[in-house]
């Protein structure tokens, strides 16, 4: 069973006076991406890349088409519906990292499993397990203010996949490190793809960082060109 499919999937603006003018952010996209998957997103500026991930991510609904995660067709779905889908099933991994500021890598990592009920001994085990995975086990008390930017994304990739999500989508997790940082994100991101079997599916403008992925998908004006 593949762990995304779109069918003719479809997402239009209306902008200028009255509407008049239609945008079509994604044009009858078709799609599928198979568990274990790591595949990467690229192309300019108003290609459809972000707006093709905030579906997979169930944070927007399509104009018209279908879209499945797993065997769940999330057309159709309420807003509590879709936010524990979310909540149980999908990780993110954003450019801005989207930390809280006030807790530690540790309290971060541990707040989308608290959020699923996990209780607090089993809750930091695998908090500590999955930051010593990404190599920060010795920075598990630090806040992110007293972190790098390479080292708060880190933190971030550990939050994502420390509830065992079945999909993992990361929106230009490169955008603000250097390129000896990135290197090394993208290396962990390639590790944690084939030693756990996470699925990954990533946004990127960056060709160099795109390469990473085992399968590239390239989109200009709304449609997958490749």
């Amino acid at each position: 069973m593949s762990i995304v499919r779109c069918e003719e999937l479809s997402r239009y603006y209306y902008q200028g006076a009255e509407n008049a003018i239609e945008v079509r952010a994604l044009d009858q996209v078709d799609l599928q991406i198979e568990p274990g998957e790591f595949v990467s997103i690229a192309g300019p500026s108003g290609s459809g890349k972000s707006t093709l991930l905030n579906m997979l991510g169930a944070l927007d609904q399509p104009t018209s088409g279908k879209i499945w995660i797993q065997d769940e067709l999330l057309n159709g779905l309420n807003k509590t519906e879709l936010a524990d889908l979310r909540l149980r099933r999908l990780g993110f991994v954003f450019q801005s990292y989207n930390l809280i500021p006030v807790l530690s890598a540790r309290e971060n990592v541990e707040f989308v499993l608290q959020l699923q009920g996990v209780g607090a001994a089993p809750r930091k085990a695998r908090a500590d397990s999955m930051l010593e995975r990404v190599g920060l086990g010795e920075l598990t008390d630090r806040r992110p203010a007293e972190m790098s930017g390479g080292q708060q994304q880190r933190v971030a990739i550990a939050r994502a996949l420390a509830s065992e999500p079945d999909l993992l989508l990361a929106d230009e997790p490169s955008a603000n490190l250097d390129s000896q940082t990135t290197a090394d994100l993208m290396n962990l991101l390639t590790e944690l793809n084939r030693s756990l079997g996470t699925t990954i599916v990533m946004v990127t403008h960056d060709t160099e960082v795109m390469h990473y992925a085992e399968r590239q998908i390239k989109m200009r004006d709304g449609k997958i060109v490749n």
